[in-house]
């Protein structure tokens, strides 16, 4: 889960500084929306994991938590190499 912790900072980070200098002159408003939309996911995310868990037990729901994290991260991290300049 420490790893898990720290790969979900990683993605923050990274989406947070490719969109305030891919943004341009909107970059304020992509700001704002983005730690909107990220504060809903973490709160809808909460309730479905909650679930996750009261249906698979913890254990089964940590795995299934941490892998979903590490297939978004890979499938962050290489759409994001797809796009930088070479």
């Amino acid at each position: 889960m420490l790893l898990c912790g720290t790969l979900w900072d990683v993605l923050f980070v990274e989406s947070l500084t490719a969109m305030q200098t891919e943004a341009g002159e909107h970059g304020a408003l992509f700001t704002g929306l983005f730690f909107a939309i990220s504060l809903l996911g973490v709160t809808a995310g909460t309730l479905l994991v909650g679930l996750l868990f009261d249906a698979a037990g913890i254990g089964i729901g940590l795995a299934a938590c941490a892998a979903t994290l590490w297939a978004y991260a890979l499938a962050r991290v290489r759409w994001t190499y797809a796009r930088a300049p070479a």
